[in-house]
């Protein structure tokens, strides 16, 4: 994975840009860190959280040449935050969204990559899921579908992203 990052070249990170943080947490009110867990709700209709993302070294820098390599972390300290909302409707659909804000970057330019300056925002997830048949937590079995997506922000506008918190395709 990070080899793949290594190998594109340094002009596609200067004019297109990339997210470097790929964490997505799981929608407001889930009680778990990995894996969505729909909830369906006739009583509790809303949910808000924030959730704290800290990196070590997400992106470095690497050469291998003859005479030897070396590495230069281009993102050596990264802090996130995600404000996540979620709420849902008629006991059967559950709406959700996230917004990445990116608090902290520290490292050193390299290859025309810096890091971010500031407090920018990241592009904003939002998903959908739909109860089909039984209810999660309550039946023997339960079927939902859902669908998630993402806006990315870079492709409307530069105004409070950057290069590395939001994607530009």
């Amino acid at each position: 994975m990070v080899m793949a990052g290594l190998i594109s070249s340094p002009a596609l990170a200067q004019n297109r840009g990339f997210t470097i943080n790929r964490y997505d947490p799981t929608p407001a009110g889930e009680w778990s860190f990995w894996v969505d867990h729909p909830w369906y709700s006739r009583t509790r209709h809303f949910a808000a959280g924030v959730t704290l993302n800290y990196a070590h070294r997400p992106l470095v820098f690497g050469v291998s040449n003859s005479s030897g390599s070396s590495e230069r972390a281009v993102i050596e300290h990264q802090l996130l935050g995600h404000i996540d909302l979620a709420g849902s409707l008629f006991d059967r659909v559950t709406l959700n969204a996230s917004l990445p804000i990116t608090l902290l970057e520290r490292g050193t330019e390299t290859a025309g990559v810096k890091p971010t300056s500031g407090v920018v925002v990241g592009d904003p997830r939002v998903g959908l899921m739909l109860r089909i048949a039984g209810q999660p937590y309550r039946s023997g079995a339960s079927l939902s579908i859902g669908a998630l997506g993402w806006v990315p922000l870079r492709q409307f506008t530069n105004v409070g992203v950057s290069p590395t918190s939001s994607d530009a395709a």
